[in-house]
């Protein structure tokens, strides 16, 4: 009787095993396939990168080109003394120009969003200094 409860326990013990074996083995397979499913959104995620990557080159390319291109378009005037724009500079580049250039030439080839005095000034009373 005693091999026959022995085995009895040897057969619980093995059918336990089995169920544990089987249960990892099921656990095993899930983790395989959620691994797989990470693996493939990081992929997806390395081509968004370098799409990415490939757009931001190009646009810093074309900022560049257009400040580039923005800048052709700016005027440097060496030698009106300073503060003798007054509180218009715009109004007194125009004037300016249309004086230098004739009525005829200066509105037709310019337009003048903006005028900027360079440099810093002078502190106390205006000065006859030129500048750049």
């Amino acid at each position: 009787m005693e091999a026959t409860g022995g085995s009895w326990r040897i057969k619980q013990d093995v059918s336990g095993q089995t169920t544990f074996v089987i249960v990892k083995g099921r656990q095993i397979s899930d983790l395989g396939q959620g691994l797989s499913d990470y693996s493939d959104w990081a992929s997806a995620l390395e081509l968004a990168v370098t799409r990415l990557s490939s757009e931001c080159r190009q646009m810093a390319y074309k900022i560049d080109d257009l400040e580039s291109r923005s800048r052709r378009c700016n005027l440097r005037v060496v030698g009106i003394p300073e503060r003798l724009e007054g509180a218009d500079p715009v109004a007194f580049m125009s004037g300016f120009f249309t004086e230098v250039l004739s009525d005829s030439l200066a509105p037709s080839l310019m337009k003048l969003d903006r005028a900027h005095c360079l440099g810093p000034h002078p502190t106390g009373s205006p000065s006859n200094r030129e500048r750049e």
